[in-house]
């Protein structure tokens, strides 16, 4: 009634495997392999372009020191990128969805923390395929914290780039127009 089956023996068993085995992973895999790449964005196509290097607006009130000594507008775009994945910093911002900013002032009197309080005022127009879809001004201030007397006034003005960096990136979650973002929320 019943017949006996016998299962196939290792060495049958393994021969078949190598001669299936391969062919089949490589007829299946390349389907996959490109459905895969495809759920992958390209690398170098963020969703939102800033400048590597944020001009200063041209009636800024910024001191020359600053200017040639902090590197405020290269530090801020750094503070943005590091806060938001969606950002790529580029030589020129000309894609389809880009942040343009500006530097409005600068205010830090020289003398570090001696000399009180520092702040970094920006505004920003956030454009997706030509119109704006949201814009703000941004500040940020510090007296330098605890360990302003050793870090100057260069050092105070990087702390207020990484918290603007972080306002920006923030905004950029959910953008909107005629925003007031960091120190200007109070």
């Amino acid at each position: 009634m019943f017949e006996a089956t016998h299962p196939p023996t290792p060495s049958s068993h393994t021969r078949q495997a190598r001669r299936v085995g391969p062919a089949r992973g490589r007829r299946g895999g390349v389907p996959l392999l490109v459905a895969l790449l495809a759920l992958v964005p390209a690398a170098g196509f963020a969703d939102v372009q800033v400048a590597r290097e944020i001009p200063y607006a041209k009636d800024a009130k910024v001191r020359q020191a600053v200017r040639e000594k902090c590197e405020v507008g290269t530090r801020l775009a750094l503070a943005i990128e590091a806060s938001s994945p969606e950002v790529e910093l580029v030589d020129r911002p000309s894609g389809r969805s880009r942040l343009d900013l500006e530097i409005l002032r600068v205010h830090s009197p020289g003398g570090g923390v001696f000399s009180g309080p520092k702040w970094i005022e920006v505004k920003g127009k956030l454009r997706k395929g030509g119109r704006v879809v949201g814009d703000f001004v941004a500040r940020r201030y510090s007296s330098g914290g605890p360990f302003g007397l050793f870090i100057g006034t260069c050092g105070i003005l990087n702390r207020i780039t990484k918290a603007l960096g972080n306002d920006i990136g923030v905004y950029l979650e959910s953008p909107s127009k005629g925003a007031r973002i960091g120190d200007f929320r109070s």
